[in-house]
């Protein structure tokens, strides 16, 4: 589950959200004034961003697109995704790779 909070900047009084995502802190920022109102509009935000996460489907470029982190996480997708190995025959298991004392593979 993600936490996310909101926050003021103290030099500009501008909102911010506070979250972690696949590992690093996130922190994106809004031009809306800490203001009661513009509060509700970002705590909504922050709950339809939590109903995505929830559902995993959470993108993080539709909500902050002009954010470096986008450009970030879209690198780790593609790393991630060359990693992932090809469909093919299974490895041996462990045991028929070990010799044993009966095999004679200890003196």
């Amino acid at each position: 589950m993600v936490n996310i909070q909101i926050r003021s900047r103290p030099e500009t009084g501008a909102l911010y959200l506070d979250f972690i995502f696949r590992g690093p802190r996130c922190r994106e920022q809004t031009a809306l004034k800490d203001i009661p109102e513009n509060r509700k509009r970002v705590q909504a935000l922050a709950k339809r961003i939590q109903k995505e996460f929830e559902h995993g489907s959470f993108d993080y470029a539709t909500h902050f697109p002009n954010s470096p982190r986008v450009q970030q996480f879209a690198e780790r997708a593609a790393a991630g995704s060359a990693v992932q190995p090809q469909a093919g025959p299974a490895p041996p298991a462990v045991e028929a790779l070990t010799p044993t004392f009966a095999d004679g593979g200890f003196n």
